[in-house]
């Protein structure tokens, strides 16, 4: 999914150049900046247009922008690759909130399995209890009160706490 967000992040922030006084503002050329690997034009004469050269290694592009992606998705970013233009900045704004979503449902479903486990376990223990608390009250003989609870808890291991009879009827 990163990989997926690291191409999108690449595809929509590209140089634009400022009309009025010709200054790059997006984040591909900052990073040519501190790379010292600046972008250039190059005239062609045959077109008349300005061709955009150099500039940072596709690999030095690549790992910048999925360290970006990263740092979004993982946490609120560190800023020293940030988001300049406008379209970059709605675009990191979504991806912040897709990546929130993602970590609220996975967190979601963590708790939930922990609380199914949790849940099995107080189950077990309250059968336990109430299996000791029916010997206590009908004055069950130890030699058999420790019987019964062998047998609750074997069954218990074999059964995990199922209903065999309960599963069958429903099935």
């Amino acid at each position: 999914m990163w990989h997926w967000y690291r191409i999108v992040v690449l595809s929509t922030k590209s140089g634009k150049s400022d009309a009025d006084n010709g200054i790059q503002y997006s984040w591909l050329w900052k990073l040519a900046n501190v790379t010292q690997t600046p972008y250039a034009y190059n005239f062609s004469s045959g077109t008349e247009t300005y061709e955009l050269i150099n500039g940072p290694s596709k690999k030095t592009m690549y790992v910048t922008s999925l360290y970006f992606t990263m740092t979004c998705m993982t946490s609120v970013g560190f800023g020293n690759v940030a988001a300049e233009t406008d379209n970059e900045k709605i675009f990191t704004i979504c991806m912040m909130i897709i990546a929130a979503l993602l970590y609220a449902t996975i967190f979601g479903h963590v708790t939930t399995i922990i609380q199914q486990m949790t849940s099995a376990t107080a189950k077990y223990h309250e059968m336990l209890n109430n299996v000791r608390e029916f010997m206590k009250l009908h004055e069950v003989p130890k030699a058999l009160s420790e019987r019964v609870m062998d047998y609750v808890v074997s069954t218990w291991a074999m059964t995990k706490g199922i209903d065999t009879n309960k599963v069958e009827n429903e099935v």
